[in-house]
């Protein structure tokens, strides 16, 4: 069967109040120059004023985009609602303070079509809110000495622990929608780290995938809201690793990479943990941090078990009795910027 040449490709962006940030968003997907495209904005519980403006903007009385609004139940929530009215062969869940470049779904289609892939993985340049002309590279969303060499991969190709092969998010991935509905994969309703189950289990299943050989997506960092969230609902990415298990258990893989996934739970605490506001962390540490070792065990292995001896330590020590809460403070003191990736690639 030949392929269509010219699919359609549907961009679902959750978003709630900053406007500005949304139309920059929008001016991008605006200037692409790939047609054959369906914008589906969610609105996630803006205030009335940001909802009616948004909603009356000239962007939405052309049919290739669409407005959908929701109470405010998180961005999880309202992909699962966008993508319920996607008709797209491709979809992309972008974040609305992010912008594509012009060229960005033309090449990415190009190279769906030419390999047949069932995920195509964007390379993305970072910026500051207040330094928008300043990018750098995303390093850390690739983990280049694990991901294979060869240009079309699946997950049994990769060389290293799967689990840090990438950064978990979706805004960096096209993926074909059949294979999200054929194995019924949805974003997790939690306020954050709802992305992690949903976007592994595209990789997961996925018989094709690519990686772009140039940047075509640009990503906003916020210095302070993504810890901001985190401070409110850090039990979110404890329950994200709880449904990522029970999925390596229902698929007969657990076994075959608890190593790796114990690795990842250890890592990915670590960062989730050293990177809250210090005002936070004690709160953290004594009522929600528990959770995690009497769930995965993570001091139960040997020492050997664990890839990096450095953040094993750092474990150990913030899982320790919190009588020893000063030598913890002047840790969590070094590794506090969130922007600083502690996971050493």
């Amino acid at each position: 069967m030949q392929a269509n040449l010219d699919p359609k490709v549907s961009i679902i962006i959750p978003f709630r109040d900053n406007p500005e940030y949304l139309l920059e968003c929008l001016d991008s997907l605006a200037q692409q120059t790939y047609d054959n495209l369906e914008v589906i904005v969610v609105d996630d519980g803006s205030q009335p004023n940001v909802s009616s403006e948004i909603r009356k903007h000239k962007y939405f009385s052309n049919n290739r985009f669409l407005y959908f609004y929701q109470p405010n139940q998180g961005a999880g929530v309202a992909r699962n609602l966008g993508f319920k009215e996607a008709h797209g062969e491709y979809v992309l869940f972008l974040d609305s303070d992010d912008y594509l470049d012009k060229k960005c779904i033309e090449q990415a289609i190009r190279e769906m079509v030419d390999h047949n892939l069932d995920v195509f993985i964007l390379r993305g340049l970072g910026f500051y809110d207040d330094s928008k002309e300043s990018t750098f590279p995303i390093k850390w969303a690739i983990n280049e000495k694990t991901v294979p060499s060869k240009e079309v991969f699946s997950l049994t190709d990769f060389k290293g622990n799967i689990f840090e092969a990438f950064v978990w998010w979706p805004w960096d991935k096209l993926i074909k929608r059949s294979l999200l509905l054929d194995n019924r994969i949805f974003f997790q309703d939690l306020r954050t780290t709802n992305d992690l189950l949903a976007v592994f289990c595209s990789t997961f299943f996925a018989k094709k995938i690519s990686i772009s050989k140039e940047f075509l997506v640009y990503h906003r960092i916020s210095k302070n809201s993504l810890s901001v969230t985190r401070q409110k609902s850090w039990t979110n990415f404890i329950q994200a690793l709880i449904a990522l298990k029970l999925f390596l258990e229902r698929e007969g893989k657990y076994k075959e990479y608890e190593r790796d996934f114990l690795n990842y739970v250890m890592n990915f605490t670590l960062w989730q943990f050293l990177s809250l506001p210090r005002a936070s962390i004690y709160k953290v540490w004594r009522r929600q941090l528990p959770f995690v070792e009497e769930i995965f065990n993570i001091r139960k292995k040997s020492r050997d078990y664990y890839y990096s001896q450095e953040n094993y330590e750092k474990y150990l020590l913030i899982s320790e009795n919190p009588r020893n809460f000063r030598n913890f403070l002047k840790l969590c003191k070094k590794n506090s910027n969130v922007i600083k990736i502690i996971l050493k690639r």
